[in-house]
């Protein structure tokens, strides 16, 4: 399927280019008959001024010629006849600009140069596809487009849209098949390869059949484990390229270990505030372990942060607020449902994702004081924090304290600034 569309898509451009060629000749030929048009109007009205009915008389004079010259007369019918045959020819050059008109817009719709250089790209199979699936993002839907993909190169997982399961049954089966042959470089270590080979396997079979859960445990949905695995594939790639085979399919190991672990309604409520069209999805360690906090301790943290924000992570003497240094989620293209669904003492922080659009206008950060620096980080607005992961419970809970009882900050920043926006009150 693929070369049929790439063939398609080949001749699409062909189309274009000759459509605009044909265009390019009907402009040649409007313009010879609008510029032999313009002559005939010229000599019309030349021919009309040279008659002797279009000279100034003395009224009586006027009146006898009317009557009685024969020439006159004959003047008054061929001018009559003239300006019958102008109204034409004027119509006629209005019809013709009109019509030249629309084929200059059909030509910039048709972008001729564009359609050359695509076409001259495409001789590059893999320029080629990356235009295809970038200008027809449906054909990544479609099991068949993406399984000649795969079949090509493996990279391609991450274009897909379709998370047909025999897809990425393909996609594990090319894995399992390059980690064999990497048993055959110099200095390859069987062990850790055969380790991913088993993960791979178990893959597999969770796939042909996957496996029931206890009844109020929560059955990860396999479009996680698709996605996850679409996210790491190039990096699972270049592990392969580098020989560092115990991380290859880290993804599809946290699937397995995870699958049915957790609480029912632990899962669907992350799987709920994970897929949210408006919002996505930030997660903050509060207690990892290796800070070894104090219960008690952890939350104190978690009721401060429901109450005043999320401190910017600040970095050395850059001082920016920047939601990558803080907190990771669904706003970073690597980050999958796999990775973040464990329940840690984590805080959880639904943002707009209007908030990172290019020239986002949409501030997230608020502090009492106009610029960020080491002593006063900017904290992403307490109206932001949605909540609180409990490991103990495997609960995800909601923050207690009302919106207005949380604090309200002098000045706004936009992610990534160190400047505040203006010194508007927010609230």
């Amino acid at each position: 399927m693929l070369n049929e569309v790439l063939e398609n898509s080949k001749n699409e451009l062909m189309q274009i280019i000759q459509k605009s060629e044909a265009l390019q000749k009907r402009k040649a030929e409007l313009e010879e008959e609008m510029q032999q048009t313009k002559a005939d109007i010229i000599s019309l009205n030349q021919e009309n001024r040279s008659l002797s009915v279009y000279r100034k008389r003395n009224p009586i004079i006027e009146f006898f010629m009317k009557t009685f010259s024969k020439k006159y007369k004959q003047e008054l019918k061929a001018s009559a006849s003239n300006s019958k045959e102008l109204t034409k020819l004027n119509e006629k050059m209005t019809n013709l600009r009109s019509e030249k008109r629309k084929l200059d817009l059909d030509e910039q719709t048709l972008n001729p140069e564009r359609a050359k250089g695509q076409l001259e790209k495409m001789e590059n199979t893999d320029l080629a596809i990356h235009m295809l699936v970038n200008a027809k993002p449906e054909l990544t839907k479609n099991p068949e487009f993406m399984k000649d993909l795969i079949n090509r190169n493996m990279q391609y997982i991450e274009y897909d849209n379709s998370n047909e399961p025999e897809l990425y049954m393909q996609y594990i089966e090319k894995m399992i098949q390059k980690l064999e042959e990497a048993k055959e470089r110099n200095n390859a270590n069987e062990f850790t390869i055969n380790i991913t080979i088993n993960t791979a396997k178990k893959i597999l079979e969770e796939l042909n059949s996957p496996k029931e859960v206890e009844e109020g445990k929560y059955k990860i949905p396999r479009r996680f484990l698709f996605e996850g695995l679409r996210k790491s594939g190039k990096k699972d790639l270049e592990l392969l390229e580098k020989g560092e085979m115990i991380d290859i399919l880290s993804v599809g190991r946290d699937y397995l270990r995870e699958d049915g672990c957790y609480k029912q309604e632990y899962g669907k409520k992350l799987e709920e505030l994970y897929e949210d069209k408006d919002r996505f999805l930030v997660i903050h360690y509060i207690n990892a372990s290796y800070h070894f906090r104090a219960k008690d301790e952890t939350m104190a943290i978690r009721d401060n942060i429901y109450k005043e924000g999320l401190h910017s992570s600040i970095q050395g003497m850059d001082c920016i607020n920047t939601l990558d240094r803080t907190a990771h989620g669904t706003f970073e293209e690597d980050k999958s449902f796999m990775e973040l669904m464990s329940p840690d003492h984590k805080m959880i922080i639904m943002l707009p994702k209007k908030a990172l659009n290019k020239n986002s206008e949409e501030p997230i950060w608020g502090s009492d004081f106009p610029e960020a620096d080491i002593q006063h980080p900017g904290y992403i607005f307490p109206e932001y924090i949605y909540g609180y992961i409990n490991p103990d419970t495997e609960e995800i809970e909601e923050n207690p304290i009302p919106v207005e009882n949380r604090k309200k900050y002098k000045y706004q920043f936009l992610n990534g600034q160190t400047s505040c926006v203006d010194d508007r009150v927010k609230y």
